[in-house]
C-alpha cells in the first residue's frame, strides 16, 4: 500500500506540477503521513480481522496464527485501539493541513467499515469480497481526493494533461478492484473448510466451487481486458506493451489455468500467489510511466 501510493505521488502527481507556480498540497513529508495513515487503517483492519477469524484460523492456517498464539487477545485489542487513535489524530492533522476537513471522516469510516467486514460482512456472499476490493482501490484513490479537490490544484489539471492524470488512476482503481476480487474469491474457495465448520456463506459454500470458479475467472478476464484496452488506447510504448502482457496477462492467465485445475487447498494457495504477483507487477509498471 505504501509502495502503490508512493509510486502514484512520485510518477504521477508531482509531475503534474513541474514548470507551474502551484506546489502540490501535500509536500513529501505531509504526504508521507497520508501513506502512515492508510497504513494504519490496513494494520488496524488485519488485527480485528484476526480476532474474529482465530476459531476459523485455527483450521485454516493453524501454523500461521498470530492473535492467539503469538500475541495475547488482550495485547492485540490494546493495539487495535492505539493504531486507531494514532490514525484519528494523524487525518485531523492532515484535513487542517490541506483545509479539507472531509479528510477527517474518511479514516473512521474505513476503520468501522472493516470492523463490520471482520465481525459479518466476510462472511456474506460476495460482499465482504467487494469491500475489501474497494478499499484496495481506495488506496490508490485517496491519492486523488487528498492532493486535488483544491481550487488552485484543480487549475494545473485543466491545464496540464488532465484526462491522462485521472486516466492513470481510474485505471489503478480499476485494476486493484479486479484483481483483488480475482483473489478474494480463490481465497474464499481455499478456506472453505474452515468457513463451512463456522457456518459461514461465502460464494463456494452457496453457490458451490464450481460457480466460484466461474465468477473468479469472470474477473480475472476482466483484468486482462482492461490491460488490453490500455495498450490500444492508452498510447503506450512497445516496452509498456511488452511488460503488460508478459508480467500481468500471461500470469494471469497462468492463474486462471490453474484455478480450473485446482482441487486440493494447497493449489489454490498457489493461485491465491500468483494473483498477488500480478497486483505488484501492476503496480511496478508505474515505473515505466
Amino acid at each position: 500500500m505504501a509502495l502503490t501510493q508512493g509510486l502514484l505521488y512520485v510518477k504521477v502527481v508531482m509531475p503534474t506540477f513541474y514548470g507551474t507556480t502551484i506546489t502540490p498540497n501535500l509536500d513529501p513529508f505531509h504526504f508521507s503521513l497520508l501513506i502512515l495513515v492508510t497504513v494504519l487503517i490496513a494494520a488496524g483492519g488485519y488485527i480485528i480481522n484476526d480476532i474474529f477469524d482465530i476459531a476459523i484460523d485455527t483450521i485454516n492456517k493453524p501454523d500461521s496464527r498470530i492473535i492467539g498464539k503469538m500475541i495475547n487477545i488482550r495485547t492485540a485489542k490494546t493495539l487495535y485501539c492505539s493504531l486507531f487513535l494514532a490514525g484519528i489524530m494523524i487525518s485531523f492533522y492532515l484535513a487542517q493541513y490541506v483545509n479539507n476537513l472531509a479528510l477527517v471522516f474518511i479514516f473512521p469510516i474505513a476503520y468501522v467499515l472493516l470492523f463490520f467486514y471482520s465481525y459479518k460482512l466476510k462472511k456474506t456472499i460476495l460482499l465482504g469480497n467487494y469491500v475489501v476490493a474497494l478499499f484496495c482501490a481506495f488506496v490508490a484513490g485517496i491519492v486523488l481526493y487528498a492532493e486535488y479537490l483544491n481550487g488552485e490544484n484543480m487549475q494545473v489539471l485543466e491545464l496540464r494533461r488532465k484526462n491522462w492524470l485521472y486516466g492513470v488512476f481510474m485505471s489503478y482503481m480499476l485494476f486493484a478492484f479486479l484483481s483483488t476480487m480475482l483473489r478474494e474469491i480463490v481465497k474464499d474457495i481455499e478456506d472453505i473448510r474452515g468457513d463451512i465448520r463456522m457456518k459461514c456463506r461465502t460464494l463456494p459454500i452457496v453457490a458451490g466451487v464450481k460457480t466460484a470458479k466461474i465468477l473468479a475467472s469472470f474477473f480475472g478476464f476482466s483484468l486482462i481486458s482492461v490491460v488490453t484496452a490500455i495498450a490500444i488506447f492508452g498510447k503506450t510504448s512497445i516496452i509498456q506493451n511488452m511488460y503488460a502482457f508478459t508480467a500481468i496477462t500471461l500470469p494471469t492467465l497462468y492463474a486462471l489455468y490453474l484455478l480450473f485445475r485446482a482441487e486440493k487447498k494447497e493449489e489454490y494457495h498457489r493461485v491465491s500467489q500468483l494473483v498477488k504477483f500480478v497486483m505488484l507487477t501492476g503496480l511496478l509498471f508505474l515505473f515505466l510511466i
